[in-house]
């Protein structure tokens, strides 16, 4: 090929057979068959360039003009070139190719190596495991003949203690008469046992029944509960009439008070026009000789009496105290439905507090008369 190379280049330009560039071996990578090849083209290539120069030294310097004065001649080798230098990219392309699929058939041969290596070792391990096999089996077959010696040694004991055990039967057999009459002479104190047991047992039957009848005699808890559900749904009964009637002196005492009022209003108008004062007049002597003669009665009797006496009066002017706030407050809460409301909630309260008080007392008071009579 570089002779080709020198060929082409001298007879298109008659370039210098000197060149270092021409003469640079180009760097392939090729099978055996192809060196040979191209060995075989380089001393083709040899031999042309030797004609070259024996056909210059004929010819002479004339013939530098030679290329120029033959035009188709040098488009001949223009395309011998162009031909030449595409062979050539081919020829790169392939030695690429050849060096990337050189490239990949060195993984895949370090892969199928590495493969290769973990199969060794695997069929390394299952030889081991082969002969650990080998060996176990071994050892199982030495515990086989273990375990038939000993299964014979078993065998021929156990018939030994089945001629033994036919003579302990004979012997057996003679003393189990005596055994027998014990045996009865053991039953019969069993059934007076029995029979002890069982009076025994009826005395406490009895007993158990007496206190049955004895505890049936109190009310059970649930009949109890019962009760004092009645009794707390009486309670609410009358507390809700008491309520009512509550409310209904309410209203009278609502209406009285009216009426007090149109009589006050009445009054101020006697008053008013003058015909009042003779009549407060008439009606206030009575009462004023009244408390005098009170006054002269208590003072004619002795200090004791009289002691008593004032201390009835204070309490007659406590009482109308008392009974003057009891219409002040029963206005109040006739008037305010709060306070009403409350008053209702602190009567059921303690309607609740006494039920459970009772409760507990008739819980205490049962419970240790059913604990007496039951043993």
């Amino acid at each position: 090929m570089a002779g080709l190379f020198a060929w082409a280049a001298d007879v298109v330009g008659g370039g210098n057979l000197d060149n270092e560039e021409s003469r640079k071996p180009v760097p392939l990578l090729l099978t055996p068959q192809q060196s040979h090849y191209l060995s075989e083209l380089d001393v083709k290539a040899a031999a042309l360039q030797q004609t070259v120069l024996v056909l210059r030294q004929r010819v002479g310097p004339g013939a530098q003009g030679f290329a120029e004065r033959m035009p188709h001649l040098h488009a001949d080798s223009v395309a011998a070139q162009s031909a030449l230098a595409l062979e050539v990219q081919a020829h790169n392309a392939t030695r690429l190719q050849i060096q990337t699929r050189e490239n990949s058939l060195r993984a895949e041969n370090e892969a199928y190596a590495k493969e290769i290596a973990a199969r060794q070792d695997e069929a390394r391990e299952k030889e081991q495991e082969a002969k650990d096999l080998q060996i176990s089996l071994q050892e199982i077959e030495k515990k086989e003949k273990t375990f038939k010696n000993e299964l014979e040694k078993l065998r021929a004991a156990v018939e030994k203690k089945d001629e033994l055990s036919v003579q302990e039967e004979e012997e057996t057999i003679a003393v189990d008469g005596d055994r027998d009459s014990l045996l009865q002479n053991e039953l019969k104190q069993l059934r007076s046992e029995l029979e002890m047991w069982e009076v025994k047992t009826k005395k406490l039957e009895t007993e158990v029944a007496s206190a049955q009848q004895k505890a049936s005699r109190w009310p059970s808890p649930a009949q109890r509960e019962k009760d004092l559900e009645r009794k707390l749904r009486n309670l609410t009964e009358q507390l809700v009439t008491k309520q009512a009637q509550a409310e209904s002196l309410a209203s009278e005492r609502n209406a009285l008070e009216l009426r007090l009022e149109q009589l006050n209003e009445a009054r101020r108008h006697m008053q008013a026009t003058g015909t009042v004062d003779a009549k407060r007049n008439k009606i206030g002597r009575p009462s004023t000789s009244y408390h005098s003669a009170d006054d002269s009665k208590a003072r004619g009797l002795p200090v004791r009496q009289r002691a008593s006496k004032t201390v009835t009066d204070n309490v007659a002017s406590v009482a109308r105290t008392v009974d003057a706030f009891s219409l002040h407050a029963g206005s109040h809460l006739w008037r305010n439905k709060v306070l009403r409301s409350l008053t209702v909630a602190y009567i059921l309260g303690l309607h609740i507090a006494a039920f459970i008080i009772l409760t507990g007392r008739l819980h205490r008071q049962f419970r240790p008369a059913t604990t007496k009579e039951l043993p």
